[in-house]
């Protein structure tokens, strides 16, 4: 079926029935985009100075230049198996310095700052800057997340900015009128992933890659496997001393994550698993819109009013 092949995630059913449509937006938009965020950053770090000055600390506005983006054009869509022969799946290159300050962190001028205090007064100034500690228990976390009054000038200065919003949209999606509506969209996924259709594509996927030499029973456990051994590598070197993984350790990891990445795209294109993937997820997302839609539609314009 032609329209199967040009299935994308912007075709999600769901996702148009809540009013997101998924299409790329134009360069222009992610240009105006990406000029906006910059604005909000510089006025966030000022009011962040402002707040650590009112402390009786010294904070100097980090905004460093924008750099210019390269974008794909509208409609372009990058191979995946190329991608992986470069990257694998972007865990290790991601992962970047391994713990090891990154250029963009050297360059943080508050970097001299905080290295010439003692721990005494780097706790306090972390205090300040961050918030106090956090319980060790898991609603003192829960509650220093969501409650930007307990984490210190950082989020007085995002609330100033972003928050008013955000605390509103937060507060619908929070709200028991959409509790199990939002929890049933959420597990449309995993009642996917358990559709026998779904299980025998997966189990095609797994036997190509088992003559490939990897026995993985889905692209999930693939990607999950490489993303251990690099927790498991930094975990190992950096946990107790501190030191960066050697270029050799990092080496042989990426290595290796090519190997699976490249062999797990080329199993998916041969099984044809995204396409299929996708037509059964959105198969069952379009009988969970057609059995919800005016409930669905209530909860989207609750969102849309207190997004604008």
């Amino acid at each position: 079926n032609r329209a199967d092949e040009d299935l994308t995630e912007s075709d999600s059913p769901l996702s148009k029935a809540m009013g997101f449509d998924g299409q790329q937006p134009s360069l222009q938009d992610q240009m105006d985009v990406e000029a906006e965020l910059q604005r909000q950053k510089r006025r966030t770090e000022e009011l962040i100075a402002s707040c650590m000055a009112d402390q009786g600390f010294a904070y100097i506005p980090n905004v460093p230049a924008s750099e210019p983006v390269t974008y794909e054009a509208e409609g372009e869509v990058s191979d995946p198996i190329e991608n992986a022969q470069q990257d694998g799946y972007g865990i290790t290159t991601g992962y970047g310095s391994f713990g090891v300050p990154d250029e963009a962190a050297r360059a943080d001028p508050n970097l001299a700052i905080t290295e010439a205090m003692s721990a005494t007064e780097l706790s306090a100034y972390t205090t300040a800057l961050f918030g106090g500690p956090v319980q060790n228990s898991e609603d003192g976390n829960a509650d220093w997340a969501q409650n930007w009054e307990l984490q210190g000038c950082t989020g007085l200065a995002f609330h100033e900015v972003n928050g008013r919003g955000v605390d509103t949209y937060m507060a619908v999606q929070d709200d028991p009128r959409w509790a199990e509506l939002s929890a049933e969209m959420a597990a449309l996924p995993s009642v996917a992933a358990s559709d026998p259709r779904m299980l025998d594509l997966a189990a095609t996927w797994s036997t190509c890659m088992f003559e490939a030499g990897f026995a993985f029973d889905t692209p999930n456990e693939a990607w999950e496997s490489i993303d251990a051994l690099v927790v498991t590598l930094v975990e190992s070197t950096s946990g107790a001393t501190g030191q960066r993984p050697s270029e050799e350790e990092i080496t042989t990891v990426r290595q290796q994550e090519i190997e699976v990445a490249v062999a797990d795209y080329t199993c998916r294109e041969a099984t044809d698993y995204e396409v299929e993937r996708l037509r059964i997820l959105f198969e069952i997302e379009q009988e969970f819109v057609d059995a919800n839609a005016a409930e669905i539609a209530a909860y989207a314009a609750a969102l849309e009013a207190a997004g604008s």
